[in-house]
């Protein structure tokens, strides 16, 4: 389990004999009682085929099936701009809310600037796919199966939440840099409303990867017989290499 290896590295790294080991250590059992006991708000479905959250500062490849979604770029301007013109997308075209929401980023400098938000859509039979003739900057489009590395996050999604998130994303993608490479750009996938309230708040940051030796199987897509796609889940425990599948 992730949480043995977070535990196993806590002790490994404390002077339990030391004030600030104790305290490295207290910190560290109260990070893993928050990883264990914590569960998002699930406020909305998820698409059909998509794998379950990643758990709380655990980190796991993640294959996702092609799905279909509704995205505007961001512009300059109020923030919930792009918000607004998904919401009545969804609203005008009668499309069930489903979660999470997805924001694409680019790097710019020490910070990363937002690109895009995507409402997904349950399922991809639903609607058609072309630019939205009420409201232009709206596209609905079919996005490709593909992998990424992802960890989940507690808290409000910020600057700050988000960048230090990519950095342990970017640290692990180093410490397997053998078997991974990054295939794209940091994205978030936000779970919940501004209704639920910030410390319950939860979402996830991932990095695109594609799999160096086309052999491994643990970042392709299955398929049932019928050609049906699934996803899955690869966790890999804290700060080693042993993983396991969900």
């Amino acid at each position: 389990h992730y949480a043995s290896q977070m535990l196993r590295e806590a002790l490994s790294h404390t002077e339990t004999d030391d004030a600030s080991g104790q305290r490295h250590l207290r910190s560290s059992l109260e990070r893993i009682h928050d990883s264990l006991s914590f569960r998002p708000v699930m406020e909305a479905d998820l698409p059909v085929g998509f794998p379950p959250f990643t758990p709380l500062h655990s980190i796991e490849i993640k294959t996702y099936p092609t799905y279909r979604l509704a995205k505007a770029d961001h512009v300059p301007g109020p923030r919930n701009s792009a918000f607004n013109s998904m919401f009545n997308h969804i609203k005008r075209n009668k499309i069930a809310m489903t979660a999470p929401v997805q924001m694409e980023y680019s790097p710019d400098g020490g910070v990363i600037v937002e690109e895009s938000m995507s409402f997904l859509y349950r399922d991809r039979d639903l609607g058609a796919t072309g630019v939205d003739r009420q409201d232009v900057r709206v596209e609905v489009m079919d996005v490709p199966a593909a992998a990424f590395v992802s960890t989940g996050v507690r808290g409000a999604m910020t600057q700050r939440s988000v960048l230090s998130a990519r950095e342990r994303l970017i640290e692990w993608l180093g410490k397997h840099a053998d078997q991974y490479e990054a295939a794209g750009n940091v994205r978030t996938m936000g779970y919940n409303s501004p209704f639920v309230p910030e410390q319950m708040k939860f979402f996830e940051v991932q990095i695109p990867i594609r799999a160096l030796n086309p052999s491994n199987d643990d970042d392709r897509i299955k398929e049932d017989g019928d050609g049906t796609q699934k996803a899955s889940a690869v966790r890999f425990e804290r700060g080693s290499a042993r993983w396991k599948r969900r």
